[in-house]
């Protein structure tokens, strides 16, 4: 059984998009309607890269006023020789 199914759609006008809101399904597919959220992320390191270079990635995540940092681990440590 598959996770969702997603459909692109192209709406040029207000009016179209008006009624493409109004709609509950699409064929033999329900529609839910997505929440959005907008945040900001920047990814921060030491000048000499040690978070990525013991394979983590450091992230500051902007939400609102609200600030969250995360250390998360890369998919494998990186190597500094060329």
């Amino acid at each position: 059984m598959p996770w969702g199914t997603e459909a692109t759609l192209v709406v040029r006008d207000r009016t179209g998009f008006d009624a493409l809101r109004k709609l509950t399904a699409l064929g033999p597919y329900r529609i839910r309607w997505a929440v959005t959220e907008e945040f900001r992320d920047a990814y921060l390191d030491t000048a000499d890269r040690r978070f990525m270079l013991a394979g983590y990635a450091c992230r500051l995540r902007q939400v609102g006023c609200e600030c969250f940092v995360t250390l998360t681990p890369l998919s494998a440590p990186l190597d500094e020789s060329p």
